[in-house]
């Protein structure tokens, strides 16, 4: 009987602590997809800056190209 609690308590820890590393990666992949998606969303930022410049709008400058870049 009591290789048995030994063995279901082993398990539950086993568990919660495969839960618990489940969420960790988890988290870390939402992160990273997340810098990734500001990234890209900054470089078509510049890209419609740099558009925006060679059409001769005076609404964007080259500053704001810099910040976009700087960001992407």
């Amino acid at each position: 009987m009591a290789a048995l609690t030994v063995f279901v308590c082993i398990t539950a820890v086993l568990m919660a602590w495969s839960s618990y590393r489940s969420d960790q990666t988890l988290r870390e992949g939402l992160i990273a997809l997340d810098r990734l998606s500001e990234s890209r969303r900054a470089a078509t930022a510049a890209e419609l800056h740099l558009e925006s410049i060679l059409s001769g709008d005076p609404s964007s400058t080259q500053g704001l190209l810099i910040a976009s870049l700087a960001r992407a």
